[in-house]
């Protein structure tokens, strides 16, 4: 699913890279799959308090902060 989604996660990120192209970090989604396999709710996991069962990417990584490329991002997970 993740990867099938790719495309669209990259037209997120391009525009806002272009205007800020020091723009680094990364976006987390916590994202719940439906019994059928369809996402059945996602949400920025460093959108709010921190989430104890969020994937971490090591110390040094910082999330994204670009906060419409964020939703973009979990938007492209819905």
């Amino acid at each position: 699913m993740v990867r099938a989604a790719f495309g669209d996660f990259k037209k997120c990120y391009e525009p806002a890279v272009k205007k800020n192209p020091g723009l680094r970090g990364v976006v987390r989604v916590r994202f719940t799959v439906a019994k059928d396999g369809a996402v059945s709710e996602a949400a920025d996991a460093d959108g709010g308090a921190p989430d104890p069962l969020a994937f971490g990417l090591g110390p040094g990584t910082s999330p994204l902060g670009d906060p419409e490329v964020r939703a973009c991002v979990v938007g492209a997970f819905k």
